[in-house]
């Protein structure tokens, strides 16, 4: 019901000062796999593109500041209202693959929730740039520096720590939602979302 949706959103980048780089760098990346889930979304509008967008920017832009400069309270404030218009974009569309294929994980091996919904965007950036399905336009720099800074943090090696790809795989029909995988704009196959984990 209405009852449920906020009113207001308080942001205060003083309380994330404790916040280690680890959980800092998770929750940021779970904005930016929401902002760039809009993107590529079956449901997406130019509402939701328009957070979107301006959400994986942001990120793009803050997240390196906050890893350099800890106690930046600007570039936390930043990742912050990324977060909430992130929040906004996926309020509209939902969700999409990359957060379908988290769950599993995160239940059977402890993945941390934005480690194991960004791992794969870069597979999937370049899957969706192949196939020239995105929805909304897209600067393609702003898709390369996101690929490049997913690249950078070096997720593969994280996620080892907490299963193997094998491991992954063996998750792969549970990784079928239709109210996530189904949001993605193309049609996903079993072997396709094994190649996808595996690439």
């Amino acid at each position: 019901g209405d009852q449920i949706y906020p009113d207001t959103a308080l942001l205060d980048p003083k309380l994330t000062l404790t916040l280690p780089w680890e959980e800092t760098l998770y929750t940021a990346l779970d904005a930016l796999s929401q902002g760039l889930e809009t993107l590529w979304n079956r449901h997406a509008t130019p509402v939701s593109a328009a957070f979107a967008v301006r959400a994986v920017g942001i990120v793009l832009k803050s997240l390196s500041v906050v890893e350099k400069e800890p106690d930046n309270l600007r570039a936390r404030e930043q990742l912050q209202q990324a977060s909430l218009l992130a929040g906004f974009a996926i309020s509209q569309s939902r969700t999409a693959l990359a957060h379908s294929i988290s769950y599993p994980l995160t239940v059977r091996y402890g993945v941390p929730h934005g480690l194991a919904c960004s791992f794969t965007l870069p597979a999937l950036i370049k899957w969706v740039q192949q196939e020239k399905a995105w929805i909304m336009d897209v600067d393609a720099r702003i898709l390369d520096k996101a690929t490049g800074m997913l690249v950078n943090y070096d997720l593969y090696t994280r996620i080892k720590k907490y299963c193997t790809i094998e491991e992954a795989v063996q998750c792969v029909d549970e990784m079928f939602t239709a109210e996530r995988s189904g949001n993605f704009v193309l049609s996903v196959n079993s072997a396709q979302l094994i190649s996808l984990l595996r690439s």
